[in-house]
């Protein structure tokens, strides 16, 4: 997603900015935040904000008394790695409450350039073998195509596991019951799973991103029994 937020320019503004838009980010994290790299940058930012004597929330308490004033890089870095952590965020997860907290304001420009990605992939087993599977995702609008569609990105894939050992709820599964898994450049996947997943069942969906991180719509849903 392309960065717009703008931090406040005044430090005051930028503690009380941050006092409600990290929290959010944490309370939030497995819905708005994909990949590893982003990840790593909350929990970056939480250090610089909350470290005793060396934090954020140490030195700017420090500045506002000019007996104690100091100048910290701290500001930047924290500026930088949320900066990161936005761009992970796809547009079309974010609700009016995020924007309105995070200060990520839709584009001023209405008219919208063309997606790029309407074309919804469909997904196929390749191959399996133990605890492992290997999926082609083809390109719908250009029959069984392994190529990405012009102007995609990246591969977008969530999945529902359900253990052996459980058993199947009621209109299993919900939206709310799917799990980012990965972003991957390439047409083939192999999902690898672990012991304890033995004989489970996972229902895998995929998506089309483009270089905006806007998104397309969910494949049909697969269903794979660990073997």
């Amino acid at each position: 997603m392309p960065n717009q937020n703008r931090f406040p320019k005044k430090d005051a503004d930028f503690n009380g900015y941050i006092i409600n838009a990290v929290p959010h980010l944490t309370t939030n994290k497995l819905r708005l935040i994909l990949t590893p790299t982003a990840q790593a940058k909350l929990n970056k930012v939480t250090t610089l904000i909350q470290t005793t004597t060396t934090g954020w929330n140490t030195i700017y308490q420090l500045s506002q008394n000019p007996a104690t004033a100091t100048k910290t890089s701290l500001r930047p870095q924290i500026e930088s790695a949320l900066r990161i952590i936005f761009d992970d965020i796809p547009k079309s997860l974010l609700t009016q409450i995020d924007r309105d907290i995070l200060n990520l304001p839709l584009p001023a420009n209405k008219h919208h350039r063309a997606n790029n990605t309407e074309t919804i992939p469909a997904i196929t087993i390749k191959s399996r073998g133990h605890l492992s599977i290997i999926l082609n995702i083809a390109d719908t609008k250009n029959g069984t195509s392994l190529s990405k569609p012009a102007g995609v990105d990246v591969i977008e894939i969530e999945s529902a596991f359900l253990p052996n050992t459980t058993t199947l709820p009621i209109d299993f599964p919900k939206e709310t019951d799917f799990r980012h898994i990965a972003n991957v450049g390439r047409t083939t996947y192999q999902r690898n799973y672990s012991d304890d997943q033995l004989k489970g069942t996972e229902y895998i969906r995929a998506r089309y991103l483009n270089t905006r991180k806007e998104a397309g719509s969910w494949s049909e849903v697969i269903s794979v029994v660990v073997a």
